[in-house]
């Protein structure tokens, strides 16, 4: 087997792969031929073509549990920081290997009971980070504190709005979230 080739190097090359010619038309050939190295030296890693899928499920979700959106609240207007918000989570997604990862869970969410928790996790890991950004806000003087309740609300719905930008790859959602916020703009 060529020196080098990891686990993780076979599972990124299938998302790269999955993410041109989806997950069923990555094959363990094609997978092989960017890495390089014999079809027969894949199975040094995984037993088949389904231990390498399921593999992969469970490094994307492991992956996603590391990534910090780290979403920074310097600026001077509500609609300069979600402008900010969601051009960090553009930035995110469009790098290496995030956008292979996103594009396997969409792809997969409606096959797989464990893609959809994947997606439901991201979904809920967005809605924690905007719940920080909804709080930033109101420190920073932009809105008045909504109730728990209602934080918890905006921020489950700003997820959606969120999550579907960027399956859709329609970044021009700032105006939707500011009107979300607009019972709470000062």
């Amino acid at each position: 087997m060529r020196q080098g080739v990891t686990k993780e190097k076979v599972i990124l090359s299938f998302l790269e792969i999955a993410a041109e010619k989806g997950t069923g038309g990555a094959s363990l050939s094609d997978i092989a031929s960017a890495l390089s190295i014999k079809k027969s030296s894949l199975y040094n890693h995984f037993e088949n073509r389904a231990d390498l899928v399921n593999e992969t499920t469970r490094y994307c979700a492991s992956f996603l549990q590391t990534v910090q959106f780290k979403i920074t609240a310097d600026c001077d207007s509500l609609s300069q920081l979600l402008s900010s918000a969601l051009n960090r989570y553009v930035q995110l997604f469009e790098s290496y290997p995030l956008k292979e990862i996103f594009t396997y869970i969409e792809s997969g969410k409606f096959y797989s009971e464990e893609i959809m928790a994947i997606a439901s996790a991201l979904q809920e890991k967005i809605a924690g980070e905007f719940t920080q950004l909804l709080r930033s806000a109101v420190s920073m003087g932009f809105i008045s504190s909504p109730t728990i309740e209602k934080l918890d609300i905006i921020s489950k719905t700003a997820a959606i709005i969120i999550y579907n930008a960027l399956s859709k790859k329609d970044f021009s959602q700032t105006p939707l979230l500011l009107n979300l916020l607009s019972p709470y703009t000062l």
